[in-house]
């Protein structure tokens, strides 16, 4: 028997609302936003400042849980982070793609429901921004991706949740 599909795994519910809840203004704050987040996580500051220019340090590992099109993960990656974008929405996905690959850098995009992707002690941060959280059915299901972003992260690493 096949289960029931959750609305939030609707690919058509996120095509039409998509031009709403990722309006320019949204895309004009990325830039900001990836800043912040290398600067709280301690990323060399040639990252932060200007982008990846022979980097004093490892590059930071970073999972964005619920990536949708990319704008965080875009931002992150063109300033010298390693990402790893995960999403349910193929058509989210493939608009990453296509701006990394405009912007000539590199991320890695998985198709993944984040009740069950986890990648043990893996990424030095994550985030799970905006609409990326709360839409499962159950508390516990919430509690479950909370649970594998944790499993998935570094110790001492945080997650950024908005």
């Amino acid at each position: 028997m096949k289960k029931k599909q959750s609305w939030f795994e609707n690919e058509s519910f996120w095509a039409q609302y998509a031009p709403i809840l990722f309006h320019p203004q949204c895309w004009a704050e990325a830039p900001g936003i990836a800043e912040e987040i290398l600067h709280i996580i301690g990323a060399p500051a040639e990252l932060r400042d200007s982008g990846p220019e022979e980097p004093s340090a490892p590059a930071p590992r970073i999972l964005d849980a619920g990536c949708g099109p990319g704008r965080i993960s875009l931002e992150l990656a063109v300033r010298g982070a390693q990402v790893t974008g995960v999403d349910l929405i193929r058509p989210f996905l493939n608009a990453a793609l296509e701006s990394a690959q405009d912007e000539n850098v590199e991320i890695e995009l998985i198709q993944a429901d984040l009740r069950k992707f986890v990648r043990p002690e893996t990424f030095d941060a994550a985030v799970c921004l905006y609409t990326s959280f709360g839409y499962c059915d159950t508390i516990e299901e919430d509690m479950q991706i909370l649970k594998n972003i944790a499993v998935s992260l570094k110790e001492g690493a945080g997650l950024f949740l908005k």
